[in-house]
């Protein structure tokens, strides 16, 4: 039986991972083209709600796959979030979108084919955000031998832009190592030994890395060549690292939620000598009103189910 079929599947049992939505207006470096390119994307958004209100439907089918029990979304993303928008005004509905369903499949397969779906589809891409889809995708491939040639043809680029990305490749082969038979690491948790790695070896600005924590193409082939960001003094170094960092446990803050933050970041500064204190767990839910053990509980049960891969740490 064949793993492709076309199906009606209910929007509230889909996954909109932020790691298959290969868009990153932010990548755009030119302000005004910019927030055209986030403009259209709300107008399309906009747009696909406003013909599902009005009696329409969605009429070219997303692509989903099934990755064990989860449904991602890799094409469709507005889509989706049109549907979902109109079952919370709309929530006895029945609502479903058509769908390619994709089974059988594993979440980096998930991942590279969302790099490659969405950049021709909806509202168009730009040069910088294909790119950085690309080589995003080398990575996880772990593909860093390529030549320039072969980069100027899978990038249709020019030797310079190719040259940029074979450096950058280079300082991503260092970080991460040799072994290219272990393929087991997920996906999620590649991409923080990479960010992990570089960051102990480059000096990278909070805007080296584009939304999904990978290092920007010229920034980084930047660094390796030793053109690395002028640090003026010791006070900007803190400043670079420590938005860096901002940005990383916020990411974490979100996507663990707040009980299990908390419990991991307590257990983590016990002992250090930092002067962090923190509440324990049962305290900080009394206080703010979580009195029952089923609330963490179900945090945790929420982490299981999350719509990343586990980091495995």
């Amino acid at each position: 039986m064949s793993d492709v079929s076309f199906t009606d599947l209910d929007p509230k049992e889909l996954i909109l991972d932020h790691y298959m939505q290969a868009r990153d207006p932010e990548l755009i470096y030119n302000n005004r083209e910019r927030e055209a390119q986030i403009r259209k994307q709300e107008i399309q958004d906009k747009d696909i709600l406003d013909d599902l209100l009005n009696g329409g439907e969605i009429k070219l089918p997303i692509t989903v796959f099934q990755v064990e029990t989860k449904l991602y979304v890799v094409d469709g993303f507005h889509r989706t979030k049109a549907c979902l928008s109109y079952l919370k005004k709309h929530p006895d509905s029945g609502l479903k979108v058509k769908a390619r369903l994709v089974k059988n499949r594993t979440y980096q397969e998930a991942f590279i084919e969302a790099q490659a779906m969405n950049q021709g589809h909806g509202v168009g891409v730009s040069k910088a955000e294909v790119s950085q889809s690309i080589f995003r995708t080398l990575i996880i491939q772990r593909r860093f031998d390529l030549s320039v040639s072969e980069l100027q043809t899978l990038f249709t680029c020019s030797r310079g832009h190719a040259n940029h990305v074979q450096r950058a490749l280079a300082a991503c082969s260092e970080a991460l190592g040799d072994d290219k038979n272990d393929m087991s690491i997920g996906v999620v948790k590649l991409i923080l030994m990479l960010r992990s790695q570089l960051d102990s070896k480059y000096d990278l600005t909070k805007s080296a890395w584009d939304s999904k924590g990978i290092p920007k193409i010229r920034r980084l082939a930047d660094a390796f060549s030793g053109k690395e960001p002028q640090i003026v003094d010791d006070e900007d170094l803190i400043k670079y690292r420590t938005e860096a960092l901002e940005a990383d446990l916020s990411k974490h803050i979100e996507h663990y939620g707040d009980g299990i933050f908390r419990e991991a970041l307590r257990k983590a500064v016990r002992g250090k000598g930092l002067g962090i204190t923190i509440t324990k767990k049962t305290k900080w839910e009394q206080e703010n009103g979580y009195t029952e053990e089923e609330q963490y509980l179900q945090e945790s049960e929420e982490y299981q189910n999350s719509n990343v891969e586990d980091y495995d740490f």
